[in-house]
């Protein structure tokens, strides 16, 4: 997390901005004395992060107040808090045999996923129409809170929490049809032309994804909640 802590400080003020266009996987046309324009490139950023509730402090020093979130980088991860027992799945990471089976078998997967070209993914009428209620459903939360604080951070968390849902829906069909994808590339090898399996978010895959949400969610208030025990400040 010490990369975030930049942030606090006067000369990079704008680390939370250029983080935020990293993670959404764009980085815009830019120009330079001595290389002109410079064209912007799709970009893929992963971050993982072990920290405490007290780190949130650290982002709102300096009268930096609940910038990390009003900026929106925060807004975008997701959290878990340690400790607590997922409610309804068992990470096989616990188990050191499987983990090493498992991230070699990810690993082959994912140099096959690698030679794909995901072009097209679209939405089935019933999760479409299980988004939409979900959707709803953030909305009037959102709504709440920010009638009870004049900016609250559960607000700010909340509102993201419609695209991460669609965009775990997207990987978890991505990795429910992994044996086609792989099978297409294989059929397709020595092709030049590249390999598209128009996909379909289902049900099943947007059952899965709003109950993440659901546990991410109680774990940020968890953690908002110990920071607050813990902190000086009242100010989220």
């Amino acid at each position: 997390s010490s990369i975030f802590n930049e942030g606090i400080k006067d000369y990079k003020a704008d680390i939370f901005e250029h983080l935020t266009m990293t993670y959404d996987g764009w980085i815009p046309p830019s120009w330079t004395v001595q290389h002109g324009i410079e064209r912007g490139v799709p970009i893929y950023l992963n971050v993982l992060a072990a920290t405490t509730p007290d780190f949130l402090t650290q982002m709102n020093r300096g009268g930096r107040s609940t910038q990390f979130f009003k900026q929106g980088l925060a807004s975008r991860f997701l959290y878990i808090n340690r400790g607590k027992k997922p409610p309804h799945r068992d990470y096989m990471f616990n188990e050191e045999g499987r983990r090493v089976e498992l991230v070699s078998e990810i690993a082959n997967s994912l140099i096959r996923l690698d030679m794909y070209d995901v072009k097209r993914i679209g939405v089935g009428p019933e999760a479409r129409d299980l988004f939409n209620e979900f959707s709803r459903y953030i909305d009037d939360l959102v709504d709440d809170y920010n009638q009870q604080e004049s900016y609250s951070v559960h607000a700010a968390f909340l509102d993201r929490q419609k695209i991460k849902a669609t965009k775990l829906a997207a990987l978890h069909c991505i990795n429910r049809n992994l044996d086609s994808i792989i099978k297409a590339v294989d059929d397709a090898r020595g092709e030049t032309t590249p390999v598209d399996v128009p996909l379909e978010i289902n049900m099943y895959d947007a059952e899965w994804a709003i109950g993440l949400m659901e546990e991410y969610w109680i774990y940020f208030q968890e953690i908002i909640d110990e920071w607050r025990a813990d902190s000086v400040s009242s100010e989220i």
